[in-house]
């Protein structure tokens, strides 16, 4: 059922989070040009049931020459899905989604979420923020970041605050979704760093000589000019002061 349809007869608003699963695809495919398979890893949660049906659908309509497997958590155990990881070739293109279970604590999953990129031999993926840019082992992905999506729930609550009206069934969406990228992680996957896109959302990217040094740089700059300055007005004074002795030396 849409969610539009279930929020009907209801005092709610909601934020829309979409799961960009083709648009995750198509930068796995840029940054790993020869991959035939592409692997899921997921649980089943509710949201995992809408993220599975996005990827089933996708890879129907638009990669039906990719083969396409799931790895879902009442299949295997943590130590099952490390050991299928290091099985994968690097014609692979990996997206973890969840591994949550029932008997696990939320530090469990952390613990998978920041470990599971090292039994793989290529970058794994996501399709929502799982934190890029910090303790992690999932290189990136096509989605609304975290703060993306806090900052549409503040502004709805700051409407409310200031009496605002807001009609109910009222189904927002975030900033436009962005490429998260780790550069450390993806060089330590061998991605070639040519093939990581400008437009992306870039985390670790080591700065460039001009970045590291833009304060020294810029010292160096203006006291160049400075004294360019000083010796261009030097050469022009005593020109002018060698044309002024030949005037007085003609007459």
């Amino acid at each position: 059922i849409p969610f539009k349809e279930t929020l009907k007869g209801f005092k709610a608003i909601a934020i829309y989070h979409h799961h960009y699963a083709k648009q995750t695809i198509d930068l796995i495919r840029t940054l790993q040009p020869s991959i035939n398979k592409i692997v899921l890893i997921t649980d089943n949660r509710l949201s995992s049931a809408y993220a599975k049906s996005a990827m089933k659908s996708v890879m129907k309509n638009y990669f039906k020459n990719i083969k396409y497997i799931t790895i879902n958590r009442d299949n295997y155990n943590t130590t099952q899905l490390f050991n299928k990881l290091q099985t994968l070739d690097t014609k692979t293109g990996i997206i973890f989604y969840g591994w949550y279970d029932d008997n696990e604590t939320e530090g469990d999953v952390d613990y998978t979420k920041k470990m599971i990129g090292t039994y793989s031999k290529v970058p794994i993926f996501t399709l929502t923020d799982f934190d890029t840019n910090n303790e992690t082992s999932i290189c990136g992905g096509f989605y609304n970041s975290t703060a993306d999506l806090s900052k549409t729930a503040i502004d709805f609550i700051d409407k409310f605050e200031n009496n605002e009206p807001i009609p109910w069934g009222t189904i927002a969406s975030p900033q436009p979704p962005q490429k998260h990228l780790n550069f450390q992680l993806l060089i330590s996957k061998g991605i070639d760093s040519s093939l990581i896109p400008n437009d992306a959302v870039i985390f670790g990217k080591p700065l460039s000589f001009y970045e590291k040094h833009k304060r020294t740089v810029w010292i160096i700059g203006l006291l160049m000019a400075t004294l360019l300055f000083l010796i261009l007005k030097y050469v022009i004074t005593q020109r002018n002061l060698r044309h002024e002795r030949e005037k007085e030396v003609l007459h």
